[in-house]
């Protein structure tokens, strides 16, 4: 009888063990479930700046340029525009941006625990809106990278717009969405200019792209608004007195659209012949310091 009621305590033991055992994997998968969807690579915080806003000072933020890795050296290059992503070539905070030194720090989350690794950096404030971050000996599969800005008053007693001494800026660079190359990455100070006129040229050329496109849909408008004006105005001989009424209030809506969209074509020129002015200043130099 003993022996019985002790087999039967034994089981039950071993029951509620296993139970406890397989309890506490799918807490610890589920834990690290967790933690995988909070991370940024996950979360989607990453180099697509276009989304992101880090203010710096007045109008100006910072905006990832280009980010370039050679897995056969391990160099990395990570270039950063600061300033209005709205107005590429303004340069309302120059004098503010002008006074502003930039503490940065690129951080390995893969590899050296919770607080990652610290990588070697060098780092290169190019002129006002450009900086460029230089990294060595990058192993293939590094996943994540944490890129720090803090960036610091040159002379403290200088107001600036907007400007907080705690203004810490994060951003991430994922491995999956890096330039992969096999050429060179890191080059000379004159080289970054190049790149800084190329980055200002794109977003020019982009724009006027936008532009060309609203003076297409103008003018397809334009002929279609015609067409249909044509139509009214042989429709409204040969309708009688009490019928033309709606028909003049066509010829009136379309001849009114025609004439909105010879001004968006009159306005998007203009702004072409903006930007290209701009390109032209660009390409000269006139915006490199």
């Amino acid at each position: 009888m003993t022996n019985n009621k002790r087999k039967k305590e034994l089981k039950l033991y071993n029951k509620h063990r296993y139970r406890n055992k397989y309890l506490a994997c799918v807490g610890l998968v589920l834990a690290i479930f967790l933690i995988i969807i909070g991370s940024p690579y996950w979360t989607g915080k990453s180099v697509d700046t276009e989304q992101i806003t880090n203010i710096v000072t007045g109008n100006s933020s910072l905006h990832l340029a280009d980010s370039v890795y050679n897995p056969d050296t391990g160099n990395m290059l990570l270039e950063y525009y600061i300033g209005d992503s709205t107005n590429i070539t303004s340069t309302s905070d120059d004098t503010a941006l002008s006074n502003i030194k930039y503490a940065t720090r690129v951080i390995d989350t893969q590899h050296g625990g919770e607080e990652g690794t610290r990588l070697n950096i060098k780092t290169i404030k190019v002129n006002n809106h450009f900086l460029v971050i230089e990294i060595k000996n990058i192993k293939k599969g590094f996943g994540i990278l944490k890129v720090d800005f803090l960036p610091q008053k040159v002379n403290q007693k200088i107001k600036m717009q907007d400007f907080t001494a705690d203004n810490f800026i994060q951003l991430f660079i994922k491995e999956n969405k890096i330039l992969f190359t096999s050429t060179k990455v890191i080059k000379t100070t004159q080289d970054y200019i190049l790149d800084y006129r190329s980055y200002m040229s794109k977003w020019n050329k982009k724009h006027i792209a936008k532009e060309q496109n609203k003076i297409s849909n103008a003018n397809a408008t334009i002929k279609s608004d015609e067409e249909n004006l044509q139509q009214a105005k042989d429709k409204l001989e040969r309708m009688p007195e009490s019928q033309k009424d709606n028909i003049r209030t066509q010829i009136t809506d379309l001849s009114t659209d025609i004439t909105e969209q010879k001004q968006i074509i009159t306005a998007s020129k203009k702004m072409i012949s903006k930007y290209q002015d701009a390109i032209s200043a660009i390409e000269k130099g006139s915006f490199d310091k």
